[in-house]
């Protein structure tokens, strides 16, 4: 069964065959809703990619799993009591790879005891709750949440005062954290995000480094009454996930406990012995179901799934912490709502809520709590062992399970409990069905004008040809279903990797670190968005191509040379390469010394002596592919020779 692990970038396939995706999905919502047998087993799944022939991408895998389970403690448990016992483990998971007697039984004990502690300990989602709370594009719910519009007042009239007091941005930010830090008042959080999401450098570096988000560490470590859980996180955003999209959770947990937000809570009552601690199960070749409910939008499987769902469903912890604000949860929530264009519940869901939860505890005949209003059905851990002969394909199995996944969808909607289906009733428009139509209609042109420019570039996209207005309508809904990943019809190892976002703006710093360094001048992405492509994604572009990898063994650098490219789905509807005004662009391979050949040829001795098109910001540099350095070649009609062509070359 060995022969079943893939590391194939984006296609890894576990020891059992289930997708890499799915099984990180799996692993946080098992533990969220503490189905441990379950999650064990997904953890089986991932750390058993240490066998892989390929070890050195296998360890890769291992260890973007070994993160994911700090971001499951930051982000789904926050039981401050267990932290110091997952904080050992997981440096001895760390170090035991690298010991020249590696006891790969020792790190199977180690992350299983992580997982079993993690899914018995009360759980509690805060650092999301609260991140929604200081969103600015939740403005249009606040008013119906008076203690979070107050917030908001306050914060406008700081704003205010320091506008009429001309104080500088970056300090008045960051007194204002420390100030509301020491008052132990929940503001100084979304002080903290203002001082982490700046450009500014500070003058003085905390940790060998200026970047703002270390004057939130300083501050903790200053003013922390729990230093050891300062140092702690400080350590895992500067050694493991700081680079990731989750570190802001690193500083925002000791800050939510530190504000008495998050309290230190229980140690849960755990007998180990009670659980098989090693992947024996995986080993000999039993299977599990993976429930529907666990899949969420970033899965292949779960990509018709929305956010708002992801709200409903799958955010559902077992066992909550009792520090859970239910404001702040619910503000979350309706927060989901809105993106979806969902009617929101409001404050007064939250209490009908834990009415109707308690009436329900008070006549079920078992034990088994719920927090959603949202039907949950988890079926109990069993072991399917699958037919020996069963092909890696079949268990894979994309194309069909994107077709289920439809179904399963619309099956679903019908689901939803009494009182969210009454507060479901949009009143539909001309207006609206107008605007719907005309969305549908860019979304089905878009993507054909985009198939056309990956096909001109040398993408072989004919399987994704075969698309239909209806699909188009039925992917609306939720754009992240249409992403795909294409590779070169001469090379396999080159490839494009199409992402349909909703947010035109997403945190750019993070938003391309899937793409490992190794791949990086392999691998092209193309971004399709709702939005207008603005001068920060030009940037973004050019900051990807020029950004530094990781030095090697002997301490050298070289440029990542990822390509990006952004695209508005409302603004290629038609394809710019073939209108009849824009002539032929075509890009030099500079293979056998062709481009130094040209420039002799025109007596020219260097490139910047060329006429200059400007990288991402060309709309046909963009389409074309071009990047720093490139020449391009235009061809063009003439009045006089009947044909011209000219070269310029592409400049950041």
């Amino acid at each position: 069964m060995l022969s079943h692990l893939s590391t194939t970038y984006r296609q890894e396939v576990s020891w059992n065959g289930y997708r890499a995706d799915v099984l990180k999905s799996s692993i946080q919502k098992y533990i969220r809703r503490g189905v441990t047998e379950k999650a064990l087993y997904c953890a089986g799944e991932l750390d058993l990619f240490k066998e892989a022939a390929d070890k050195s991408a296998g360890e890769v895998i291992r260890t973007n799993f070994l993160h994911r389970l700090m971001i499951i403690y930051m982000e789904d448990v926050e039981n401050r009591s267990i932290l110091e016992d997952i904080n050992i483990k997981m440096k001895e998971l760390f170090t035991e790879r690298t010991l020249p007697a590696r006891s790969k039984e020792k790190e199977e004990r180690l992350i299983s005891e992580v997982v079993v502690e993690m899914g018995q300990s009360t759980k509690a989602r805060v650092c999301s709750h609260i991140r929604a709370v200081f969103n600015a594009k939740y403005k249009d719910i606040r008013q119906h949440y008076p203690e979070i519009s107050a917030l908001w007042n306050e914060i406008e009239q700081n704003e205010k005062r320091r506008v009429e007091a001309g104080t500088e941005l970056f300090p008045f930010l960051c007194e204002s954290f420390t100030t509301y830090l020491k008052q132990k008042n929940i503001l100084a959080v979304y002080y903290g995000f203002h001082i982490e999401g700046s450009t500014e450098k500070l003058k003085e570096a905390f940790k060998g480094s200026k970047k703002p988000v270390w004057y939130i560490f300083k501050e903790l470590s200053v003013h922390s009454e729990d230093k050891l859980g300062v140092n702690i996180m400080i350590q895992w955003y500067k050694e493991h996930i700081g680079t990731l999209h989750e570190g802001f959770m690193c500083w925002v947990y000791p800050l939510l406990v530190e504000l008495g937000v998050i309290t230190k809570g229980e140690k849960p009552a755990i007998r180990f012995e009670d659980y098989p601690l090693n992947w024996d199960a995986n080993r000999s070749n039993q299977r599990i179901e993976i429930d529907d409910v666990v899949l969420d939008k970033h899965t292949v499987k779960g990509r018709g799934k929305g956010v708002a769902e992801f709200a409903l469903n799958e955010a559902l912890v077992e066992n909550p912490a009792a520090f859970v604000n239910p404001i702040w949860k619910q503000f979350y929530e309706d927060g989901k709502r809105l993106e979806e264009k969902i009617p929101i519940l409001g404050p007064s869901a939250q209490s009908a809520q834990s009415a109707q939860s308690a009436q329900s505890a008070q006549s079920a005949p078992s034990a088994q709590s719920v927090t959603s209003t949202a039907p949950i059905k988890i079926k109990k851990p069993t072991m399917k062992k699958e037919p020996v002969a069963a092909p890696v394909a079949a268990q894979v199995a994309v194309l069909e399970e994107k077709q289920e996944r439809k179904v399963e969808s619309q099956e679903k909607v019908k689901e939803v409990a009494p009182v969210i289906k009454e507060a479901i009733k949009p009143e539909i428009s001309i207006s609206i069905m107008n605007d719907n139509f005309v969305f549908i209609d860019n979304l089905y042109r878009s993507r054909i004008t985009l198939l056309d420019i990956l096909a001109e570039r040398g993408y072989d996209v004919e399987k994704y040809r075969k698309f239909s207005p209806a699909e188009a309508t039925a992917a609306a809904s939720s754009l992240a279903g249409l992403s795909f990943i294409v590779a070169k019809k001469d090379n396999a190892e080159h490839i494009c990797d199409v992402r349909y976002i909703t947010n035109s703006r997403p945190k750019m710093d993070v938003f391309f670190n899937d793409v490992p360094d190794e791949k990086s001048e392999t691998t092209e992405v193309v971004v399709m968005m709702e939005g207008t492509v603005a001068e920060i994604h030009h940037q973004a572009a050019l900051k990807q191509y020029m950004k530094w990898k990781e030095p090697n063994e002997a301490g050298e650098k070289t440029r990542r040379k990822l390509r990006v490219s952004f695209f508005s789905i409302y603004t290629i509807v038609i394809n710019p390469m073939r209108h009849v005004l824009v002539p032929k662009h075509e890009i030099i391979p500079d293979v056998e010394d062709a481009h130094k050949k040209l420039m002799e040829s025109m007596y020219i001795t260097a490139k910047s002596k060329f006429p200059e098109i400007k990288f991402h910001t060309d709309p046909i540099a963009r389409c074309i592919g071009a990047v720093p350095g490139d020449i391009i070649k235009i061809t063009r009609p003439s009045a006089s020779s009947g044909q011209a062509i000219i070269y310029r070359v592409c400049a950041p």
